[in-house]
């Protein structure tokens, strides 16, 4: 009996032994995995060794990866340098190799193939001379578009020696295609300068904003020249719109010929033999506090690039230039229009319409108003203050009623301004306001407070635009550059903030290493959210994992905002810091930073013009071998489950180099018979096919129990 005893006790406690061992040995393995893994998160980056084999079904071409890995940091797998710099790590142990562990979960098993448009497509950033079997005169290039010598060693000049630009490359397709255009519009005037300056005006010195011509002497300073205008009448100009990539070269298309024409204006006048008749004319040419052209750009950082590419070749060209924007004060802006003449002012509509109202801008001398980013001035709600401003210089009144409008009982009054309109996409907007301006739009978001006489004028136009404008369209507009490499990374169940610090801490070690290794300043990172609460969660991690970055969005200060991005500019040259900017939309629309070589996306775009916009701020600008080549660029996505649809028809778009124009985020227009049922989709993110689950249930990169790729907010 005791035996039998003794033997059931002997069995438990063998069968307990055996559990306890068992128990640990599965404890021991899960930790390793969980400690391998975290090392080998730490390691994963953006090269990619992939196997692909391809079957053939019913005449269509499906995709398998068979084995793929992907590493961030420089590829080296002893590098352990920073092995506790992430804080989402379970444990710091090194001594694991990532060979020796399969992880279900990592990032590489997310991320689709690397895919970009085919080495065929339009590449509208590209000098338009450049070939294959030679290289053609880029400075002749640049005389050929009609452009004066002064203005051709402007762009061609030495950049390091502050001669010029360095673009001795030649033109871009656009910069062919617009700026031979714009001069044509405006060919008439200038040819005429010469009579009209020699007309005897019916009305001189007045201080009206409605004034027609500035360029007015008296009648004894006429010449004996022959002249087919002699009534005096100033010849009318053609209005040019013209929409192009980003990166294309647009700021240049439109400053090069608008210059020109106001140096036009200046020999003319200095022409005269007479010096005391010269005196005259250049003075009532050039007046303080009338300009003779206006750039208006819809953000106060994009008017600061322009005005910096503005004074690069004004200095050059003797052409003085002047800021007005938001933030900046407002009696030393008043001081400086009346101190000197200024012939370009580059403005927020907002600003200048009040400083307008106020009597300290008076509108009469403008020749050219330049319009930068259409799209975004109609998405961020500026009709009503582009209205208030062309509607006076163009038909010397502020409403223009809508019937008379469509029946062209509107006419132009004499010495009225040449419109030039750029847009980087051709928004739905865009087109109602170039085919039908009559017809109303509500904007996505309003900034700043309107204008009551909105609801006051229910019968006007709220932008009424010459008819007779002229409408060009590069061939590269809604594509996406071939040399820009895209990766899109389904998230699927996996936390979305460690996925973000994976791709760019990871990034960010490979770049220091280069740069170590090469002397060349570490190239920049963008990383985008849709909203300002993920951005603002987005910044945090990075903070957290040894990352840091800078803040662009909304809710900052414009003074901080500004600070911010010139902090991320001079980092581009060597003198920063912070190499990665965290950001809005609002950095997506016309900034020009060459030294951004990646782009982040850590919330997927709501639509495919957001995608071409954010994807526009890398691949531009000259490489720095100084060959015909441009910058190199990548772009990382992170996928959710509601992206999905509208990633994979992006993805399809680009590998068949197809514009992106009026893809659409629901599964149900890509169905046969529906609006997109001939499109072909993509992977869209991810190497399980679209078939992971959303994080959607776990919490919003925002904190807050929200999507991060959810409602748009205020960016």
């Amino acid at each position: 009996m005791n035996n039998t005893k003794n033997s059931s006790r002997n069995n438990r406690y063998s069968k307990r032994a055996y559990i306890n061992m068992i128990s640990s040995i599965l404890l021991a393995r899960n930790s390793s995995v969980l400690a391998a893994t975290s090392s080998n998160a730490r390691r994963i980056g953006l090269a990619f060794q992939s196997s692909i084999s391809y079957s053939s079904r019913s005449g269509s071409r499906s995709r398998i990866i068979n084995h793929q890995t992907l590493r961030y940091g420089n590829g080296d797998d002893n590098d352990t340098s920073s092995a506790s710099s992430l804080p989402y790590s379970t444990t710091s142990s090194n001594s694991i190799q990532a060979s020796q562990v399969v992880v279900d979960s990592s990032l590489s098993s997310k991320s689709s193939l690397p895919f970009s448009a085919p080495r065929t497509s339009f590449d509208d950033s590209l000098p338009a001379v450049q070939t294959s079997d030679s290289i053609v005169d880029g400075t002749l290039e640049w005389s050929k578009l009609g452009l004066l010598t002064d203005l051709v060693n402007a762009v061609t000049g030495d950049i390091d020696q502050r001669q010029g630009l360095g673009l001795i490359e030649g033109p871009t397709p656009v910069q062919k295609m617009a700026i031979p255009d714009i001069l044509a519009g405006c060919k008439d005037r200038m040819a005429s300068i010469e009579n009209i300056k020699n007309t005897d005006k019916k009305s001189r010195g007045s201080e009206s904003s409605y004034s027609s011509f500035d360029v007015d002497l008296s009648s004894s300073s006429k010449s004996s020249s022959s002249s087919n205008n002699d009534d005096g009448m100033i010849p009318p100009v053609r209005s040019v719109a013209f929409a192009a990539a980003t990166g294309s070269g647009k700021t240049l298309a439109y400053l090069l010929p608008v210059i020109q024409s106001l140096r036009a204006q200046e020999l003319m006048a200095t022409s005269i033999e007479n010096k005391a008749l010269q005196m005259e004319a250049l003075s009532k040419l050039r007046k303080p506090k009338r300009p003779r052209a206006i750039i208006l750009a819809p953000t106060r950082e994009l008017a600061r690039q322009i005005l910096s590419v503005l004074k690069s070749v004004g200095h050059i060209c003797k052409i003085s230039s002047e800021l007005l924007v938001g933030g900046d004060g407002y009696g030393k802006q008043r001081k400086k229009m009346e101190g000197r003449a200024v012939d370009i002012l580059v403005a927020t509509p907002g600003r200048l319409v009040k400083h307008r109202d106020a009597g300290d801008i008076y509108l009469g001398s403008v020749r050219h108003v330049v319009i930068d980013e259409m799209d975004t001035m109609l998405e961020q709600g500026f009709q009503t203050d582009l209205g208030a401003l062309l509607h006076p210089m163009l038909y010397k009144t502020r409403h223009v009623n809508i019937d008379e409008y469509k029946n062209d009982k509107v006419s132009l009054v004499e010495g009225a301004p040449q419109i030039i309109l750029t847009t980087a996409t051709m928004t739905p907007a865009v087109r109602r306001l170039l085919d039908k301006p009559e017809l109303p739009f509500q904007p996505k978001k309003v900034y700043g407070k309107q204008n009551e006489e909105d609801d006051s004028n229910p019968n006007s136009v709220k932008i009424a635009l010459p008819r007779d404008i002229r409408i060009l369209t590069a061939p590269g507009l809604h594509r996406v550059v071939p040399r820009l490499k895209q990766v899109f990374v389904n998230v699927g169940s996996a936390d979305k903030l460690s996925l973000l610090v994976d791709v760019v801490a990871g990034g960010e070690r490979q770049k220091k290493k280069r740069q170590l290794s090469s002397g060349q300043p570490q190239p920049l990172t963008l990383v985008f959210c849709n909203t300002v609460s993920s951005c603002r969660a987005a910044e945090h991690a990075l903070a957290e994992s040894g990352v840091s970055s800078l803040c662009y969005h909304g809710d900052l200060q414009s003074s901080e905002r500004e600070a911010n991005l010139e902090e991320f500019r001079n980092a581009g040259e060597g003198n920063g810091l912070s190499s990665v900017l965290v950001c809005t939309d609002i950095a997506s629309r016309g900034l020009d930073v060459p030294q951004v070589d990646h782009i982040v996306m850590f919330d997927f775009p709501l639509n495919p013009i957001d995608y071409l916009h954010r994807a526009g701020r890398t691949a531009r600008g000259l490489s720095k071998s100084g060959n015909s080549s441009r910058g190199q660029g990548k772009v990382t996505a992170l996928v959710t489950k509601r992206d999905r649809v509208l990633a994979s028809a992006i993805e399809g778009a680009v590998q068949r180099g197809e514009s992106l124009e009026g893809l659409s985020s629901r599964k149900s227009d890509y169905e046969a018979g529906a609006r997109l049922g001939n499109v072909r989709l993509g992977s869209g993110g991810g190497g399980r096919g679209g078939r992971g689950r959303s994080s959607g249930r776990g919490r919003s990169s925002s904190g807050r129990g929200r999507s991060s790729s959810g409602r748009r907010r205020r960016s």
